[in-house]
């Protein structure tokens, strides 16, 4: 197993706002899920605090430049000039593809809480 450390994580094409041309995404590894959740944790808003207007987005471009080629190049700007439903698509497709689509990753989350 040792052999597959230098591997490149697996990727894929996805039709990002439905066009011809695709983005390609790749997938998480253990520890990038680890900052990930790291991440969300300190952006959300401990109980009392009032939340960032922004803080979804925040974390939607997080992911979106870890695992989207090319997407670490572009701004905050750059990234809201896409549909909202589009990025929130694709941020879908990536929990998704790296094994933490909604229902599983709220069972980690709560499980890492314990």
């Amino acid at each position: 197993m040792k052999h597959l450390l230098k591997s490149k994580l697996p990727s894929k094409k996805y039709s990002f706002m439905e066009q011809k041309d695709s983005v390609e995404i790749r997938k998480l590894s253990a520890q990038e899920v680890l900052d990930f959740q790291a991440y969300v944790k300190s952006v959300t808003p401990k109980e009392g605090e009032e939340q960032d207007a922004d803080s979804g987005l925040v974390v939607q471009f997080y992911l979106i430049r870890k695992t989207v080629e090319g997407a670490d190049e572009l701004s905050n700007e750059e990234l809201k000039s896409f549909p909202l439903e589009d990025l929130s698509r694709l941020t879908e497709e990536i929990l998704k593809f790296s094994g933490l689509d909604a229902a599983k990753s709220e069972g980690n989350v709560s499980q890492t809480k314990k």
